[in-house]
């Protein structure tokens, strides 16, 4: 049930694209798109529960062209505490390619 959470979790950080500088000018109108990012913040509550979702989790962007930019792992705080959450971006080649995922 925790995996639920985390993938509930994790798709609604979709809400949390950006497609970068949108300033357009006359002559870059015909200009290539902009990149997107997927950007998910969660605490892993269950770590043995995750290790499902994460191995086959990439499998399902990389056909929408997305990789990784950052992916979670020991975190390492240089002022005060680390913080307890993890932080996933994934960058896309558009929204539309993020958005189709």
């Amino acid at each position: 049930m925790r995996n639920v959470k985390v993938m509930v979790l994790a798709m609604a950080g979709l809400a949390f694209f950006t497609a970068g500088s949108c300033r357009v000018v006359a002559s870059e109108a015909q200009s290539a798109t902009h990149p997107a990012y997927y950007v998910a913040e969660f605490e892993v509550t269950d770590p043995e529960g995750m290790k499902p979702y994460s191995a086959q989790v990439e499998a399902t962007f990389k056909p929408y062209g997305g990789h990784f930019i950052v992916r979670g792992g020991k975190t390492i705080s240089l002022e005060g505490a680390a913080p307890k959450r993890r932080r996933v971006v994934i960058e896309f080649a558009s929204v539309e390619k993020a958005q189709a995922w």
